[in-house]
């Protein structure tokens, strides 16, 4: 499974990757030749559930963060039709799941009123939800604040030998600027750390706030413990100042631990 990508993305992407990892904050692994992308806490994202395939000018990438795509075909000479299987969570990891419904991936590299054939298999069956009118998501353009909605054309779906799931929609790219394709409305790690970050320097002492009435914010964000994986899992206090006093609590053996060094 890995030496299949690992040779697709060594042939294919590595003299790209030398180009733009300056700009795209992609660390590079010269053993494999395989692009890495580096999340927000510094965690190198060498997923098996994410990858990139280009096709001439188009691209097809999972590397985002939440991202799940394992491989895209192209089905027809005309490069207007592709297939996209999805990996389960956890793929690759001792705790790898069955599940295997939830894509994101986005599409660049597109011209303008071109018109893609997308058929997304391997998923769970969801044949209830896609009878009752379910549709995957989409967004376009790079920046956050984009507003993402519902496909807006048909949906085909059918659920095959082994009762594997797939649907297949088209869409029609009205600008070349990057769309992003996903199961439902995502909200990944770096968006929740982006939303913390907007509250903190809205009600942060540090940033300017005053907590000097009682109906004042009191707003506390501290790293609780790491993850396995090594990132922050934060605890949020969110009051008022009623009642506030200077005493602070003992600290817990195993929590809060200290900042990571900074990079040399």
């Amino acid at each position: 499974f890995e030496d299949a990508y690992g040779k697709r993305l060594r042939a294919a992407f590595w003299t790209l990757a030398v180009l733009e990892s300056a700009e795209s904050g992609v660390d590079l692994e010269e053993e494999t030749g395989r692009m890495v992308r580096v999340d927000v806490d510094g965690v190198k994202c060498d997923y098996l559930s994410q990858g990139t395939w280009k096709f001439g000018e188009l691209e097809f990438s999972s590397e985002i963060c939440s991202g799940n795509i394992a491989s895209v075909e192209q089905l027809d000479d005309a490069g207007t039709s592709y297939e996209l299987t999805t990996a389960p969570d956890c793929a690759g990891m001792a705790c790898v799941t069955g599940y295997r419904t939830w894509f994101y991936y986005v599409v660049r590299g597109v011209r303008r009123d071109l018109n893609l054939t997308m058929t997304v298999n391997n998923m769970n069956p969801q044949t209830k939800m896609f009878n009752q009118g379910m549709k995957p998501c989409y967004r376009v353009g790079d920046s956050p604040s984009s507003k993402w909605d519902r496909v807006p054309s048909e949906i085909n779906h059918s659920c095959g030998e082994g009762r594997i799931f797939q649907i297949k929609f088209k869409f029609r790219f009205a600008s070349d600027t990057p769309v992003y394709f996903a199961f439902c409305y995502p909200y990944s790690f770096e968006e929740t750390v982006r939303k913390c970050d907007a509250y903190e320097k809205l009600f942060s002492p540090a940033h300017g706030y005053e907590r000097k009435k009682e109906d004042s914010v009191y707003f506390e964000r501290e790293v609780l413990c790491r993850s396995v994986e090594g990132r922050r899992v934060e605890m949020l206090t969110i009051s008022d100042m009623q009642g506030c006093t200077n005493q602070v609590e003992d600290p817990v053996p195993g929590l809060y631990p200290p900042p990571p060094p900074p990079p040399t």
